[in-house]
């Protein structure tokens, strides 16, 4: 496995563009339609920004807010594609190449980050997290759909956060840090999250006690505060809106034990795509997953294990285990489209793993670093060959 940091760097950076360098000649897709091609706001290039920035997500395209649960306030994306008019117009080239770019330099974000927290001696688990993140294939509609960059910029300003609130020099965790975090919440609702991922990571991976980790995290809820005021005052908050839509809540005439058995089941159809991501599918509106009973074996296998992966999580967090950080570090990411605690729109869309399967990609990381560990595996070159060939398969 490569060794020198900077040709790790160079190989992610090369591979990420390898992947995804065909999306560079496709055309816009369906929902570039309400973000670039159909946006009035979009379309006056530069003189759109104070317009993007001060109103929903559909403003621009349909002159009102619809009626969607919380509304969409992601401006950051949209002023990206704004500018990027300016200068070339209806040319969706820029804007693949721009998504290309940031997710090739997302997955150095990744290596450098996991090479911060994963202090095993000559181990190149880091590399082989970055290549996994890289590589799998769930991300395809978030790099391949030029709208979906708000979910790239999120990622991409949410893993400086984390390395500033555990930089040594305070002034990283009490300005940069929040600064980062103000950029992804501006890109992402979903970047919210974070409020508990931070303090997590740093009891995980640092030696602060509990009182100094909460003075850490109290600049970036101050942050968060600030970016829902000005989401209420431009797009309003979660459940001002309710919507009598099917095709805007798909557990509208399900039952509480019917919402509970389907969610459930969804989210372990998302772990399967995780582990064997086929077939992969760009929309799952309408009775894509059809409703199901809690007595629905699906519905009860899901629940039990839900249930015993997160009790072994928060058991090994008191050991500050990094697998128990991979789990909730999923866990909390995800939890925000799990519809669990409010309706997202859809019953399930792979975009809404990209954050949360950094996650499951250091999970399985890790575990094939305990299984090297073990001796179950002698023949050290025939695990990178398993790895090479499964990055390969992703590929």
């Amino acid at each position: 496995m490569i060794k020198d940091l900077r040709i790790q760097f160079l190989v992610i950076f090369l591979f990420s563009f390898a992947l995804y360098g065909n999306t560079l000649f496709h055309d816009y897709a369906l929902d570039d339609y309400i973000v670039i091609t159909g946006n009035s706001f979009t379309k006056q290039g530069v003189n759109g920004i104070v317009d993007i920035l001060t109103h929903d997500a559909f403003v621009g395209t349909y002159g009102e807010a619809l009626e969607l649960t919380g509304g969409r306030y992601r401006p950051l994306s949209i002023v990206m594609f704004a500018i990027e008019y300016e200068f070339f117009g209806s040319n969706p080239f820029y804007g693949h190449f721009v998504n290309v770019f940031l997710f090739a330099l997302l997955g150095c974000f990744v290596l450098q980050f996991m090479k911060q927290i994963i202090h095993i001696n000559k181990s190149s688990i880091p590399f082989v997290i970055a290549l996994l993140f890289v590589s799998h294939p769930i991300h395809t509609e978030v790099v391949a759909n030029i709208k979906s960059r708000d979910e790239i910029l999120s990622l991409f300003f949410l893993i400086p956060v984390l390395l500033s609130s555990m930089h040594s020099r305070p002034i990283y965790g009490y300005t940069i840090g929040p600064l980062f975090f103000f950029l992804a919440l501006l890109s992402k609702e979903n970047a919210i999250t974070f409020l508990g991922v931070i303090p997590l990571t740093l009891w995980c991976f640092s030696s602060d006690k509990i009182v100094n980790i909460g003075k850490k995290t109290l600049p970036f809820l101050i942050v968060a505060v600030v970016y829902l005021l000005m989401r209420d005052s431009y797009a309003g908050m979660v459940g001002d809106r309710i919507t009598k839509d099917i095709m805007d809540d798909p557990y509208l005439n399900a039952s509480f034990n019917e919402k509970i058995a389907t969610i459930a089941y969804t989210i372990f159809l998302y772990g399967k795509l995780l582990i064997y991501p086929f077939a992969l599918a760009s929309d799952y509106s309408y009775n894509q997953i059809s409703l199901i009973s809690l007595f629905d074996y699906k519905a009860i296998c899901s629940i039990l294990f839900i249930v015993s992966v997160l009790i072994y999580a928060l058991f090994g967090l008191v050991k500050k285990s990094p697998i128990s950080y991979s789990i909730l570090f999923f866990s909390f990411t995800f939890s925000i489209v799990s519809n669990v605690f409010f309706n997202v729109g859809v019953s399930m869309a792979e975009r809404f793993v990209f954050l949360p399967s950094l996650g499951f990609c250091m999970l399985i990381g890790l575990l094939l670093n305990l299984i090297c560990q073990s001796g179950i595996v002698k023949f050290k070159p025939l695990t990178y060959i398993c790895i090479a060939l499964l990055v390969l398969t992703f590929s």
